[in-house]
This record gives C-alpha cells, sequence and structure tokens, in this order.
C-alpha cells in the first residue's frame, strides 16, 4: 500500500532541492548557505493562504521537521516558516 503524508492546518510538504540544484542561477551570499534551503512545494494544508502546490520555497535550515515517506526525504512546515517564493522573472 503507498503512503502519503495529509498536511493538516497551515501545514506545508516541501521536496528540498540538493545542493547542487540550489546553486544553478539563484545566487546566494556565503555566510547564508547553512541558513536557508530550496525546496518544492508538494502539498498544502486547508488553512494555507498564500503558498501554492509546485511553487519553488525558501525555508530556513532549522524550520520544520524531516520525515522520510518511501525512503525519500520531506520537510513539513508551518506555512509561516516559508521566507518567500522564488519567482522567474524578466527584468
Amino acid at each position: 500500500m503507498a503512503k502519503h503524508l495529509v498536511p493538516k492546518w497551515d501545514r506545508v510538504l516541501v521536496d528540498p532541492l540538493s545542493r547542487e540544484l540550489e546553486s544553478c542561477g539563484i545566487v546566494l551570499p556565503e555566510s547564508s548557505v547553512e541558513e536557508q534551503k530550496l525546496g518544492i512545494v508538494m502539498m498544502v494544508g486547508p488553512k494555507c493562504k498564500d503558498t501554492r502546490v509546485g511553487e519553488l520555497v525558501v525555508f530556513g535550515v532549522y524550520a520544520g521537521i524531516e520525515i522520510e515517506i518511501g525512503g525519500k526525504l520531506f520537510v513539513c512546515l508551518k506555512e509561516e516558516e516559508i521566507l518567500g517564493a522564488v519567482e522567474d522573472t524578466d527584468v
């Protein structure tokens, strides 16, 4: 039987990107490399207001809890722990 986590309330399930993928096209100051992480939102709880499935988000390295589902690592965090969403803009 396949298992999956359904976030409750204002929780968000994020698939964290590996360090190699994080450095592609996004410039982070050296001092912040260990202070933030990037990930793709996989599921959102019913009380989430601003976060959408598929968004690329930035969150603190100590935010949320790591959960292993089917041999894959995810991070479950509160919507308020998301620092921001990365948008693709052509300025």
